[in-house]
């Protein structure tokens, strides 16, 4: 898949269909993981403990 969203925060191909998005809870896209990007990866927790730290 190759899909373009002009304007969006995360442009770009979804390159595999593991790609992760964490998304807040107004359904904004935070952050954008490829596919290989491990959940527990030092990138994907501290983006997690950022997200869950805003009120």
């Amino acid at each position: 898949m190759n899909l373009k969203y002009p304007g969006s925060p995360f442009p770009g191909g979804i390159s595999w269909n593991f790609n992760k998005f964490l998304v807040d809870r107004d359904g904004e896209i935070i952050a954008r993981f490829d596919s290989d990007a491990e959940p527990e990866s030092a990138e994907g927790v501290k983006a997690i403990e950022m997200l869950t730290a805003k009120k």
